[in-house]
């Protein structure tokens, strides 16, 4: 008989296995459950876009539900370009893309704390005077240090070099489903 050691391993849905068989190898991790989407209709401005409920990670969260901020023409939180201006953190990019045959800026704000991270990211669009903004809050841990001595360092890192496929994408995909209905 082989007797294998007591160790576990991590997995990237935050539950362990341990080791098995004839050669000792850890068991396999669960598959990760897909994101979960909800769907937002507003039928006073006629649009409507599908938001993930959380983001398939321990290491980052939404701050609040994704959301879309409306505002008019000529409003203070919206700059000549048509980007959103938010009063929190520092501005790190703002740029102009097509997505869906639709113009959005996409501006960028970060800002830290007490060992804390908040990156947002909005996606303004417009139909007449009215500009729509998709609002993303990320919040993450400002790195891994945390995590120095813990089994969880790992995966940490995997989370910050994996970035863009765990939160921009699903992000990427919200604004993508964004569309203008009809009364």
């Amino acid at each position: 008989p082989v007797i294998c050691t007591m160790d576990a391993k991590l997995c990237p849905d935050g539950s362990y296995v341990g080791r098995t068989g004839p050669q000792c190898q850890f068991a396999e991790c669960p598959a990760l459950v897909e994101v979960s989407w909800k769907t937002y209709k507003n039928s006073e401005y006629s649009f409507e876009f599908k938001y993930p409920e959380k983001l398939n990670t321990a290491f980052a969260s939404f701050q609040k539900t994704p959301m879309v901020l409306i505002d008019r023409a000529g409003n203070k939180e919206i700059d000549r370009n048509g980007c959103y201006i938010s009063e929190e953190g520092n501005n790190t990019n703002s740029e102009i893309v097509i997505i869906n045959d639709m113009r959005f800026c996409i501006s960028t704000y970060e800002d830290a704390g007490a060992g804390q991270f908040y990156k947002s990211y909005y996606y303004t669009t417009f139909e007449g005077d009215n500009f729509f903004t998709l609002e993303f809050i990320v919040h993450t841990s400002s790195g891994c240090g945390a995590y120095a001595d813990l089994p969880e360092f790992q995966l940490c890192e995997d989370f910050m070099k994996n970035y863009d496929t765990i939160v921009l994408k699903p992000i990427q995909q919200s604004v993508q489903s964004f569309t203008l209905t009809s009364n």
